[in-house]
């Protein structure tokens, strides 16, 4: 999706800059007129959209372009639990598996977040990467389990490949004991293993900037109403939202969020043609 995605901007002539973070917004009038990179260099545009978790903004802003209250909000909800990852290497022959397996050690999927040291993991998704068309054996998967960044705590100053031997062993540990579950629904899966590989919620903190790891970022509840969401628009006329921390979790919300932001610069009538003209090209594709 990210390379798609990514020959689709170059295409009608955008730019991709990668390792190059914003650290700071510039305004004028009320509205956004450049973002500074991290080694300084500006970049100014018309439009500005942010799919970074809006705990974020408030290093990015020197004044009061965004209100108080929206931090404060934006620091009063809540965000979603973090997963342990692990990725599989599979040595030849484990049957491709075309479809997610949810696993679980309890009467009900839910809760699974809420664990100790004994009942950890609950539960897990295990899940094979598809590299064919066709594809009739699996040469990788991943499995993720549910964890809570304060199991973290020793090593939350810490960065990328300098968080120490303990670290890896904690890793270990964990990655051991998923296997041990994992085993248990599919028996004989350790002696189709080649290597594995491990991410902690501080692998996810430090690539996405998500507090915690958090994997969908801010929890969405509809019993709180409009306070448990946070709007695509901003005080200023020409800065969005989009991602998951807006509209909804996951996916879907990147979907409808950026859905709604364009609707916003273009109009709903050209947002709806243009999807009913991809759905008829769409169609007879798929029915061939």
């Amino acid at each position: 999706i990210a390379k798609a995605l990514a020959e689709v901007i170059k295409s009608n002539g955008g730019k991709i800059y990668t390792g190059c973070r914003v650290v700071r917004a510039h305004s004028n009038n009320g509205s956004i007129t450049s973002v500074e990179l991290e080694n300084g260099e500006l970049v100014e545009g018309d439009i500005f959209i942010s799919d970074v978790h809006p705990m974020q903004l408030s290093g990015m802003f020197t004044g009061k372009e965004l209100r108080p209250s929206f931090y404060s909000r934006i620091e009063s909800i809540k965000n979603t639990p973090a997963v342990f990852s692990l990725f599989l290497k599979f040595k030849s022959g484990v049957p491709y598996m075309n479809t997610n397996f949810y696993g679980y050690s309890c009467k009900s999927p839910w809760d699974m977040e809420n664990y100790d040291d004994t009942t950890w993991p609950r539960g897990y998704l295990y899940m094979h990467h598809c590299h064919e068309k066709v594809q009739e054996f699996a040469r990788s998967g991943v499995v993720l389990a549910y964890m809570l960044a304060d199991e973290l705590a020793e090593w939350s100053q810490t960065t990328i490949g300098k968080r120490g031997e303990s670290y890896e062993e904690f890793k270990r540990a964990k990655a051991e004991k998923l296997l041990d579950a994992v085993e248990r629904d599919f028996p004989g899966i350790r002696s189709q293993i080649e290597e594995y590989y491990t991410a902690t919620p501080l692998t996810y903190r430090d690539y996405t900037l998500s507090p915690g790891g958090s994997m969908y970022g801010m929890a969405k509840d509809l019993t709180l109403g409009l306070a448990g969401r946070v709007s695509y628009k901003t005080k200023l006329p020409n800065f969005y939202l989009v991602g998951q921390n807006i509209n909804a979790h996951g996916i879907l919300g990147v979907l409808v969020g950026t859905l709604n932001v364009c609707s916003a610069l273009l109009g709903e009538d050209v947002i709806k043609k243009q999807m009913l003209e991809a759905n008829a090209f769409v169609k007879p594709v798929m029915q061939k």
